[in-house]
């Protein structure tokens, strides 16, 4: 029973960011329990969330810096829950650019995909976390890496209207042509769905206009 009041005691702490909380219940235990806290799922929640996923998920930086430096226990930084996703793909989803950095720091996998080929990058520009996707390209962050579709972060940016993620992802070297496996390009998937900004960044940066996909749709024809 106190074992299982030291674990609750730990996820609620963790729930929460308390930092002295979870110093105090990993302090009262040796190491082989705090590996157990320190590794364990939750698997009756949606996420199946480790004590570090979860803490990426809210933007507890400080606990997840306790969880990573731990002396008794350090966690797994790489450590895969549920759908293939490690804490660094969990923090860029959820836009926390501070826990973002803080993985990366501390030797994070940047380009480990999820099951689907989503990647740290592509999810965070898919969802238009401008300051994570600059975190992530400033740590090295391959730009053009696709999902199973062929859809890299520049094709889910456009589709988005990321105006300033588009941007950012042209300024590291996005490919600005590259399709998905049907053919759309960015600029296709930008005029498809009339994000005119997104559009005029692509032109900009010398996007083929009349390349088509492979259903014979130009960019032009898609717009009307």
């Amino acid at each position: 029973m106190a074992e299982v009041d030291a674990s609750a005691r730990f996820w609620a702490a963790c729930k929460v960011g308390s930092v002295d909380e979870v110093t105090e219940v990993l302090r009262e235990h040796d190491a082989e329990q705090t590996a157990l806290f320190i590794d364990a799922q939750d698997m009756s929640s949606e996420f199946e969330d480790t004590a570090v996923t979860m803490c990426c998920r809210e933007g507890h930086v400080d606990v997840l810096a306790l969880l990573l430096t731990n002396e008794s226990g350090k966690a797994d930084i790489n450590k895969i829950i549920e759908g293939g996703r490690t804490p660094v793909f969990v923090a860029a989803a959820f836009g926390k650019e501070e826990c973002v950095k803080l993985l990366v720091a501390s030797g994070a996998l940047l380009d480990k995909a999820r099951n689907d080929g989503i990647t740290p990058l592509i999810i965070s520009s898919e969802n238009g976390h401008f300051d994570v996707v600059s975190s992530l390209l400033q740590a090295g962050a391959a730009v053009d890496l696709a999902n199973k579709d062929g859809f890299t972060a520049l094709l889910f940016a456009c589709g988005n209207g990321h105006a300033p993620v588009v941007s950012l992802l042209l300024h590291a070297g996005a490919d600005v042509d590259l399709a998905d496996k049907d053919g759309f390009t960015a600029l296709l998937v930008a005029c498809q769905n009339g994000h005119a900004p997104v559009v005029s960044l692509l032109i900009a940066s010398s996007a083929s206009v009349n390349k088509a996909n492979y259903d014979g749709w130009t960019p032009l024809a898609i717009s009307s």
